[in-house]
């Protein structure tokens, strides 16, 4: 992925987060807005929450603290904070 390239990172994000939705979430290959919750909106319990915060560290090579990933609430705070660490270079 090209630094910057917006589009291709929130199809990945979108990609990742609706693999990891729960099965019960009625919110399955819908367009999420910038500020739908992953708990309270999409459905997201701890474990599909650690499944994809290990898997987007795989898929981008980026270490997340558990500090860190409780900051993200949102989908638009997970698109954030991971084009946040790639340009920061951590990667």
């Amino acid at each position: 992925m090209e630094k910057g390239d917006e589009q291709a990172l929130a199809g990945l994000v979108f990609d990742v987060l609706n693999y990891y939705l729960p099965k019960s979430s009625m919110a399955r290959n819908t367009a999420w807005p910038e500020d739908a919750r992953l708990v309270e909106d999409l459905g997201f319990d701890s474990l599909a929450t650690i499944e994809t915060v290990f898997f987007i560290e795989d898929l981008f090579q980026i270490s997340v603290s558990n500090d860190e990933i409780m900051t993200v609430r949102t989908v638009g705070d997970l698109r954030r904070f991971v084009r946040s660490k790639l340009e920061a270079g951590k990667v």
